[in-house]
């Protein structure tokens, strides 16, 4: 570039530095002019941060039934001691967080899914029909991916959430289920090596 364009370049950013603020009216010799007013952070609308609370709180809720009741069944139906002892620990856990997840909804006046929905039963009763042979990978896989999904909104949650408790609860429960699917891949890689 060269001192002109440079010099020029200045001038424009020192005039823009100097005008006056969004929405607020400047007069000139002969003319009143009103500047738009540009939003400076992406607030959402009050319903608009009900339904992403409520968006997220759901999944979470049907997320843990679906884990809870596919561990029950693969505390049964495992071949592998350790994917057993895996789904006992999952039981545990997920029960804790949806009792975790009850409470904040209790407190916050939220209604939580009573059962699992569509998507969910049927992932649950491809476990319960899985024949012996492929059953523990099926579970671990189904445990995979539901982790994957499930850590992802978590993420986004504990960073955007618009409600503080549950922002927090998210981020707090957030490292349980990245040591949950750490687990669930390294138990996936021991069973595919017997």
């Amino acid at each position: 570039m060269n001192k002109i364009t440079l010099l020029a370049a200045a001038a424009f950013v020192g005039v823009a530095a100097c005008s006056p603020p969004a929405s607020e009216t400047t007069t000139t010799d002969t003319t009143t002019m009103t500047q738009p007013s540009v939003p400076t952070s992406p607030m959402l609308a009050p319903d608009q941060t009900a339904e992403q609370t409520n968006t997220f709180a759901m999944a979470v809720a049907i997320s843990d039934m679906l884990e809870v009741e596919a561990s029950r069944v693969a505390q049964t139906k495992a071949n592998n001691a350790d994917v057993k002892a895996f789904a006992a620990m999952m039981v545990r856990e997920h029960t804790a967080t949806t009792a975790e997840l009850k409470t904040w909804a209790t407190t916050s006046g939220v209604t939580l899914p009573a059962a699992p929905d569509d998507g969910a039963k049927l992932l649950i009763d491809n476990i319960r029909n899985a024949d012996a042979t492929g059953f523990d990978d099926k579970y671990l896989d189904t445990v995979i991916d539901a982790h994957e999904a499930a850590i992802s909104r978590f993420e986004a949650y504990s960073r955007d959430g618009q409600d503080s408790a549950l922002r927090s609860w998210a981020a707090t429960t957030l490292p349980k289920l990245r040591t949950h699917l750490e687990q669930a891949n390294t138990l996936r890689t021991a069973v595919n090596r017997t």
